[in-house]
């Protein structure tokens, strides 16, 4: 819950002992909590606050997130899919895949949903990768092809 907190609210924390973010918000977070300040001031290893455990964490964080994107996208009336095509440090082209929505008081939400690898930048490629983005992330959607 405290991941996602900072997520939805854009919160970082710095220290001066330099921690990091997260260490420095679970100690912020374990005055006045006295389980969490006994797990932290335990001694020994299994604090689950490794790395790994925190990219697991950050991990589940984002598929709660793009879960409920999905689930008031696909309670919205229309919707549409804003993609570009960006090339990062590695030379790996990706492509960056967005939703904008009207959810139910009429507000226009615009939200980012993932980057996906695409291996050719012909039109039929990059369509197929929206689509197929689309179907992966759990959208309901009817596809209208015009006649060519």
């Amino acid at each position: 819950m405290l991941i996602l907190f900072l997520f939805l609210n854009c919160i970082t924390a710095h220290d001066t002992s330099n921690q990091g973010n997260f260490r420095s918000i679970l100690l912020y977070r374990s005055n006045g909590d006295e389980h969490l300040t006994s797990i932290l001031q335990t001694p020994g290893r299994n604090k689950y606050i490794t790395p790994q455990i925190q990219n697991e964490i950050i991990s589940s964080c984002g598929n709660i997130i793009l879960q409920t994107i999905v689930k008031k996208v696909n309670d919205s009336q229309c919707f549409s899919v804003l993609a570009d095509e960006t090339t990062d440090i590695s030379v790996t082209e990706q492509l960056a895949l967005c939703v904008r929505y009207i959810d139910k008081e009429n507000n226009v939400n615009e939200s980012f949903l993932k980057f996906i690898q695409v291996h050719s930048l012909s039109g039929k490629n990059l369509a197929d990768s929206i689509l197929n983005g689309k179907l992966y992330l759990g959208f309901e959607f009817i596809v209208y092809l015009l006649p060519t």
